[in-house]
């Protein structure tokens, strides 16, 4: 049977999430609505693949015959709550700047003038943090706006500033956006030689009005040309542009250029034979590893862990394997560590023929 979208949602949540939504649905509903507080709580715990029929029995009791439309009525109520949740907590922990874009429109459209400004210095911040390739957009958006108030403030000395930043955030968003899902076209081997429209020249005129300011559309332009051409030599290039503007890219868009990178070394190269390219590989697993691309938060997904220490043993560099495993074990499932140390040990100490 599928699963109904509030399951899908109570089984997405995380811990912090869990218990954000806990506190909004028992201060929300308190004491009138308890069958929704009961709903909450069973379809958080195991109950969750329970028959609906057995959730209704423990919310209302064995005496009280199951109604479907009541059931459809309670759970699309804690379905909104909790996507209201996911929402908020989205865009003001995960995505601050979305929130703050949020603000400003809504600000803006209720000509509350003193909350708009206060809202566009926290948008304006945007600026000075690793940027993502929605911040531009964000930008775009907000100077937009702050034009249009300008109009409408029927001001003498009128200024077009804030419209042509919009026209200029706008671009920039374009052309990353453009470059991004050609890279990604090519390196998931969707079309390999084929035309992606995606012509040489627009990645060229991309590199040449904002490759040196921003280095979003330096990369995956880079890239591109990195996998049309398939030079070695780019390879290196590609990796030393990104390590030197690393620390001005959002981890989400790094995460992006890494993995990018890493399939050019396994599906272009190693794939094909040229077993030396896991050299290169491990080095970027060491850079995922040392700027922290490859972590949610604490967490190491076993799969990069696994990888990890798969390439190092290839590459034969035993000793930073070994202390990888002591380091970074207990950044995986709690439940999966000590097999995992163990096992992963073991292998080390098998290839040093440290039996």
């Amino acid at each position: 049977m599928a699963k109904s979208k509030l399951m899908m949602a109570a089984e997405r949540l995380n811990s912090d999430e869990l218990n954000a939504a806990r506190k909004y649905i028992k201060q929300k509903y308190q004491s009138k609505r308890l069958d929704l507080i009961k709903l909450f709580e069973l379809v958080t715990s195991n109950s969750i693949d329970k028959p609906k029929e057995s959730i209704w029995r423990k919310i209302y009791g064995s005496k009280t015959p199951y109604n479907d439309l009541k059931w459809r009525a309670i759970t699309m109520q804690l379905n909104a709550d909790l996507v209201e949740i996911l929402t908020n907590r989205y865009t003001n922990d995960t995505n601050s700047e979305l929130g703050s874009l949020i603000k400003v429109k809504t600000f803006y459209n209720k000509k509350l003038n003193k909350h708009f400004e206060s809202s566009w210095t926290e948008l304006e911040k945007i600026k000075a943090r690793p940027r993502h390739s929605d911040h531009y957009y964000y930008l775009s958006k907000a100077h937009e706006i702050k034009q249009n108030l300008i109009f409408q403030k029927g001001s003498k000395h009128l200024t077009f500033e804030d419209l042509h930043e919009s026209e200029r955030y706008n671009d920039i968003y374009y052309r990353c956006q453009k470059l991004k899902n050609g890279c990604y076209a090519i390196a998931n081997q969707i079309t390999l030689n084929a035309n992606i429209e995606l012509e040489d020249d627009f990645i060229k005129t991309s590199l040449l009005e904002f490759g040196a300011i921003i280095p979003l559309i330096n990369l995956y332009g880079s890239i591109i040309f990195l996998f049309r051409n398939k030079e070695d030599s780019k390879l290196q290039d590609c990796q030393n542009m990104f390590v030197k503007s690393i620390d001005e890219i959002h981890k989400e868009e790094a995460l992006n250029i890494l993995t990018l990178l890493m399939n050019y070394c396994i599906d272009f190269k190693i794939n094909k034979g040229e077993m030396h390219f896991f050299h290169n590989l491990f080095g970027l697993y060491q850079l995922g590893i040392n700027k922290e691309i490859l972590f949610d938060k604490e967490s190491l997904n076993p799969m990069h862990y696994k990888n990890i220490i798969t390439v190092g043993l290839q590459t034969q560099n035993y000793e930073w394997t070994k202390s990888f495993i002591e380091q970074y074990t207990v950044r995986i499932p709690k439940e999966d560590q000590e097999n995992a140390y163990n096992f992963n040990m073991a292998k080390v100490l098998f290839e040093q023929e440290q039996y």
